[in-house]
């Protein structure tokens, strides 16, 4: 019996039914058992239908076009196409080419690399110290690496130099260098370079030397560009 204070009512309380405590208890019972097993046949229903009819590859492609259609449109960027129409389609007329060899007791071994205006790269190296075989690649790079190229070279200003009084190729070896980028179009033809010091003691240092550093920097180019593509030693 249930004390009473001040201010309140006493309210008697139902009598307990057995019976009812008992159904109650019961339909609990079946409502927690339907509930589990609900949730453990949600559990193993898959997310989507079986692609093996192609039913989920649908879904998939229907939910994804809807998500899109609610997207907000997107002003256009003419600086990004104007970026990306550049790159696909270069400018001018660009080729670049560059070999060295010698013809020994090894037979003919030779280093040679070329570039074009669409980004193709071709590089071949052949020697048969040990039996080794020659080396094939093929590849193509981007316009902003030709644009890199492209720099090299007029930073190196070789358009202005002339190979009248370079050494002549002799049976130590032979290197070839030719260009066309715009309206120029050199080649240059002299012999293999050792050091320096070959360079001092020829007629033309001045010239020499701005054809042996660009030579040096076309190479750790190249040797990059090979290694980053096929994950090998280019020599």
């Amino acid at each position: 019996m249930t004390p009473r204070g001040r201010g309140s009512r006493w309210h008697p309380q139902p009598k307990e039914n057995k019976a009812e405590d008992a159904s109650r208890s019961a339909s609990e019972a079946d409502i927690c058992e339907n509930k589990e097993g609900r949730r453990k046949s949600v559990a193993h229903q898959p997310a989507f239908p079986s692609s093996r009819s192609g039913r989920g590859r649908q879904l998939l492609k229907g939910t994804v076009k809807r998500r899109v259609g609610n997207l907000p449109t997107l002003k256009p960027n003419r600086r990004n196409h104007k970026m990306a129409d550049d790159a696909q389609q270069p400018d001018e007329e660009f080729y670049v080419r560059y070999y060295v060899g010698h013809k020994g007791k090894f037979g003919h071994e030779f280093l040679e690399f070329e570039f074009r205006s669409e980004g193709r790269l071709r590089y071949a190296n052949n020697s048969n110290y040990k039996n080794d075989t020659m080396i094939r690649k093929e590849a193509y790079v981007s316009q902003s690496v030709i644009n890199c190229l492209k720099k090299i070279i007029e930073d190196s200003e070789i358009v202005k130099e002339d190979d009248c009084y370079w050494p002549a190729p002799d049976r130590v070896g032979r290197q070839e260098l030719e260009v066309v980028q715009g309206n120029h179009h050199i080649s240059f033809t002299t012999s293999k370079i050792g050091s320096l010091a070959d360079v001092q003691a020829s007629k033309d240092p001045d010239g020499l030397r701005v054809f042996y550093y660009l030579v040096q920097d076309l190479k750790c180019f190249v040797f990059s560009l090979i290694g980053l593509h096929f994950r090998i030693k280019p020599v």
